[in-house]
C-alpha cells in the first residue's frame, strides 16, 4: 500500500509540474520540468526498511517518510526563438497519461481497502 500511496503522490506531483509547463506556455526562455515517473518508483521499490521486520508477518516499513521527486529540466525538446521549450501538445498528451496512471493506482488502493473492509468484517 505504500507503494501505491508513493505513486500516487508523484501523480500529484507531476499534475502540478504539467500545469505548470502548460501555465508557461508564452514564458520566455522557460523550460519544461517533469519527474522521472517509472524511476522514483524503482527507485522507493529498493528502499531499505526504516524498521527490521523479524517475522514475515509483519507490515513491510518501506517508504515510510518518502519526499516527493525532485524535478529536472527535460533535455532534448526543441526550443522556439524566445528560448522556451514547452510543447502544448506533449504536455496534452503527459497531462493524460498522469491522469491514468493516477486513476489506476487510486482503483488498486480502493481494492486494497475493500480487501481490508471484508477482512475486517469476517468476509461478510
Amino acid at each position: 500500500m505504500r507503494l501505491i500511496e508513493h505513486s500516487l503522490d508523484l501523480a500529484v506531483q507531476r499534475q502540478g509540474l504539467i500545469s505548470s509547463n502548460l501555465a508557461n506556455v508564452d514564458t520566455p526562455g522557460y523550460k519544461t520540468v517533469d519527474v522521472h515517473f517509472e524511476q522514483e518508483l524503482r527507485q522507493a521499490m529498493n528502499t531499505q526498511p526504516v524498521l527490521t521486520v523479524t517475522n514475515a508477518r509483519h507490515i513491510s516499513t518501506t517508504l515510510d517518510g518518502h519526499n516527493g521527486a525532485s524535478p529536472d529540466e527535460v533535455e532534448g525538446l526543441p526550443q522556439r526563438n524566445d528560448l522556451n521549450n514547452v510543447n502544448i501538445d506533449r504536455e496534452m498528451a503527459q497531462l493524460s497519461t498522469n491522469a491514468m496512471k493516477f486513476a489506476m493506482a487510486a482503483q488498486i488502493l480502493a481494492g486494497k481497502f475493500r480487501t481490508l473492509k471484508s477482512a475486517i468484517n469476517e468476509g461478510k
